[in-house]
């Protein structure tokens, strides 16, 4: 099987056969055929999911990357009566062909519990699985034994710039995930192509944000784009990033002070469940910024609790 752009498909050494790990768009195919749960199945899960967050503290819950299907799943819920927290979600588009459908539903406003907050494009991949898009090298070969490996984008950047623009023209707040620098950059080029700027007040938002650069985030400044930072990969991958790109760029994870030195706003978040809901965690990661080894992973960015 070839393997698709954006994806890994990592192989026994000297030979084409699969080992066993497949990664991003390589994986994408296989959700696709999983057997899914049923429409009771789902809703007694919303219920579940919703008491895990209440528990935790939280009264709005965000649905990262919502695929069509599900769209459609968090409506009928909402006029059910299902929801009793407010649900943001995000429909996902990863190719133009998928914006006539997603952009056809209703943006901006709760109904029922439930808002569509903008659409979600995912743009590379993450630091810690060597996926994410640099524009310079690792310092580590890739997952698939690559040289010189700067990872790859999801995305190709014209499909971007088409998903951006249509969203754009339409008034829709464009959320992208990016954690490299290179596949930020591919997020600053379509804002300026559109004369993007902060009087706008769309609030896109670059959900990650990991490895931003410092002119990178003199651009968001500019032309009005936000930032969703997830400092709690201080703690469980500091020492990998350490490691994979070396302290300059690793010390300048998810760097909170220097956007607020700068008048962007920003959130914080915890990807769960990629990380736990705990609110106090994503406060102590924000302040502390140690990693599981006691490193203080870029000690200039670390904020106040206020």
């Amino acid at each position: 099987t070839p393997t698709p752009e954006g994806g890994v498909i990592v192989r026994k050494p000297g030979s084409q056969e699969p080992a066993g790990l497949l990664m991003e768009t390589a994986a994408m195919p296989v959700y696709r055929v999983l057997p899914q749960p049923d429409a009771a199945q789902q809703l007694a899960a919303i219920d579940a999911v919703q008491a895990e967050y209440a528990r935790n503290g939280y009264t709005t819950i965000q649905d990262g990357a919502t695929d069509a299907a599900h769209v459609g799943m968090f409506q009928a819920a909402a006029r059910q009566g299902t929801l009793w927290l407010d649900l943001v979600a995000l429909p996902l588009v990863m190719y133009p062909a998928e914006l006539e459908t997603q952009l056809a539903n209703s943006f901006g406003n709760y109904e029922g519990h439930l808002k569509l907050g903008g659409i979600k494009v995912l743009s590379d991949g993450s630091p810690q699985g060597r996926t994410a898009y640099f524009s310079e090298p690792m310092l580590v070969e890739g997952p698939g034994g690559e040289q010189d490996w700067r990872g790859a984008p999801f995305i190709s950047e014209p499909d971007y710039q088409k998903i951006f623009r249509t969203a754009y023209d339409q008034g829709v707040p464009v959320w992208t995930h990016a954690n490299g620098d290179a596949a930020i950059d591919m997020v600053i080029r379509a804002h300026e192509l559109v004369g993007a700027s902060p009087a706008d007040d769309r609030r896109d938002v670059v959900i990650h944000s990991q490895f931003v650069r410092p002119d990178q985030l003199d651009s968001y400044a500019r032309l009005g784009i936000g930032a969703s930072f997830f400092t709690n990969h201080a703690y469980y991958w500091g020492d990998v990033h350490v490691r994979n790109l070396g302290q300059t760029r690793a010390f300048f994870l998810s760097p909170l002070n220097s956007a607020q030195q700068r008048g962007i706003r920003f959130s914080n978040h915890s990807d769960y469940a990629v990380t736990p809901l705990d609110p106090a965690m994503i406060l102590w990661s924000a302040v502390a910024r140690e990693s599981r080894s006691g490193v203080v992973i870029g000690p200039e960015e670390r904020v106040a609790p206020l």
